[in-house]
């Protein structure tokens, strides 16, 4: 199935019409321009908070590494269905925003215009990869999607859960009172998951890095993904377990008596940040190698199902895996032979 219609030598489809360039610049400027103006209250909004703003120069510099890899290909015929596709569903959520009075609605329409606009310029590069460019300028309304369902409030306790247990295993003393733990000399109260250095949204912002820099498939980018939330408790369990630990040893080897205070600090949140970032990067690497398409050459011709299904899977959104063939060697021979 192909996301285009031919082009004849004279730059028209087959039904007789064209997509002209201007054409395309005017209307993804346009979506664009109304999403924007209209939506402008809530891109304020997500400006306000440090990690948001990581976040957004993460995803920024990995676009930027993404698109300049991309190949453009001008010689290719310039596509019409998916770009009008994509603006379609761009002009319906501006609408959907109008009518509702839900802003992140825009969001969408603006990532949306964006993927129409790449999907009609980048004719060397498959659809999935200008509507994963679209997706990218839809971060913003995933995250308030989150905010509103309080997913980050689950989120929550199950790091305060997990660091307990991790506490309980170094036979560290401590109660629990809902998403704050009591340890003997220190309180463990920083458990949100926005607004700070090391919060879920910075780590997330390095998980998309990772992805479009490195142009992870459908499968391998989800599992990028889903390290942002698995990597931040772990961290912040161990953080604080940590803490717990140093003011431990230092009421033991005080004289004096023991200090009573656990420090966090926008210090300690930056390089728990860089930690997350470092391990997210590296645990991307693991799965990427993991998820990798099987080798044309590792794969026997005589049982090849399974192999082409996992290289159908691991590599979403192409849908062409290679597929091995036989090679059939006919000798000569001579009619003589079969008398």
């Amino acid at each position: 199935m192909t996301d285009s219609i031919a082009l004849g030598e004279s730059g028209k489809t087959a039904s007789g019409r064209s997509l002209p360039t201007w054409a395309v610049h005017a209307i993804t400027i346009g979506l664009a321009a109304i999403s924007l103006l209209l939506g402008f209250g809530f891109w304020a909004d997500w400006f306000t908070s440090i990690d948001r703003i990581v976040c957004t120069i993460c995803v920024a510099v990995g676009l930027i590494i993404s698109i300049s890899q991309s190949w453009w290909n001008t010689d290719k015929p310039t596509r019409v269905v998916a770009p009008g596709l994509l603006w379609s569903f761009s002009a319906i959520f501006v609408g959907i925003a109008v009518a509702t009075s839900r802003p992140k609605f825009y969001a969408i329409a603006l990532g949306l215009s964006v993927a129409g606009w790449f999907a009609a310029q980048m004719k060397g590069e498959s659809v999935g990869n200008a509507i994963a460019i679209g997706l990218a300028l839809m971060v913003p309304a995933l995250v308030k999607a989150f905010e509103e369902r309080n997913a980050f409030a689950s989120i929550e306790s199950i790091a305060v859960s997990v660091t307990s247990g991790l506490a309980d295993v170094f036979a560290q003393s401590h109660f629990r009172e809902g998403n704050t733990l009591y340890f003997g000399y220190g309180i463990a109260d920083q458990f949100s998951c926005v607004g700070k250095w090391d919060s879920i949204v910075t780590f997330l912002g390095i998980s998309l890095l990772c992805v479009f820099a490195f142009r992870r498939s459908l499968v391998s980018g989800l599992a990028t993904c889903s390290l942002a939330f698995f990597v931040w408790i772990a961290v912040r369990a161990a953080a604080w377990v940590v803490l717990s630990l140093i003011v431990s040893s230092t009421e033991q080897n005080n004289e004096s008596g023991p200090i009573a205070v656990m420090h966090w600090n926008t210090t300690l949140e930056v390089s728990l940040f860089l930690i997350g970032a470092l391990l997210i990067v590296s645990l991307d690497q693991l799965f990427s190698s993991f998820l990798a398409p099987i080798p044309i050459e590792f794969i026997n011709p005589d049982f090849p199902l399974v192999a082409i299904s996992w290289n159908s899977i691991v590599g979403l959104p192409n849908l062409n895996p290679e597929v091995p063939s036989r090679a059939i060697e006919i000798e000569d021979f001579n009619e003589d032979d079969l008398e």
